[in-house]
């Protein structure tokens, strides 16, 4: 699933709630990642995410106790925007069997997962996370800014970092899933993302998650 928090192009804020089926291949140039002064973008995302200049920080997580420092922001933003939408029961069930710090240790671990977070006025505000996919691609999994901070574009940098970091890693597309019913399909439309196939996928415990797969093709970098 995936959730902006405001629905309009300035506010580009959310998360993404799902697992999607094992069958990505890693890229050997994903660890660029980890860069934090990536590349110039293309013209398309250079006008599509245009807007005031914030420069906020961005860091990487991938320690126990850096994760265990996420994890307080990640079940604040799920408990609060998803209850409503999923059942608190099914909120906790996907906490403890994707976000907890044991499961993302074991996505960094084996399945090449980036956890990155955003600050702003020196507080953590929000994160996402992303791992390479088949046919030279990213799949962009977790897409969050906590309720407090949205509206001050973070989201909007969040995006423009896992764009340019995928780019410069060789990557042609980005890959996400959400929610057939939640309204930021349209916020993706506009952002270049298209619905490329649906799926329904079982996590268990009586739980599904009906989503469709969206698409964003990324340019090359321009010098």
């Amino acid at each position: 699933m995936n959730a902006f928090g405001e629905t309009e192009l300035g506010s580009v804020e959310g998360s993404v709630l799902h697992e999607m089926p094992a069958v990505f291949a890693g890229n050997k140039n994903f660890a660029l990642l980890c860069s934090e002064n990536p590349p110039s973008r293309g013209a398309n995302e250079r006008e599509t995410l245009q807007h005031d200049e914030i420069k906020p920080m961005m860091k990487q997580y991938g320690e126990r106790a850096e994760l265990e420092e996420l994890v307080v922001l990640i079940r604040e933003i799920w408990r609060e925007f998803y209850t409503s939408l999923i059942g608190a029961a099914q909120v906790e069930y996907m906490l403890e069997q994707f976000q907890s710090v044991e499961a993302m240790m074991r996505q960094i671990a084996e399945e090449d997962f980036r956890y990155y977070g955003v600050f702003c006025d020196g507080e953590l505000a929000g994160y996402y996370a992303a791992k390479p996919c088949r046919n030279d691609g990213v799949f962009l999994s977790k897409f969050y800014v906590a309720a407090r901070f949205r509206g001050r574009g973070l989201g909007k940098e969040m995006l423009r970092h896992l764009i340019d970091a995928a780019r410069a890693a060789g990557a042609d597309a980005i890959r996400l899933t959400v929610n057939k019913h939640n309204p930021t399909v349209a916020i993706y439309r506009k952002l270049g993302f298209d619905i490329t196939e649906e799926i329904v996928a079982d996590i268990g415990n009586g739980y599904v998650m009906d989503d469709y797969v969206m698409v964003k093709r990324i340019g090359p970098i321009v010098a």
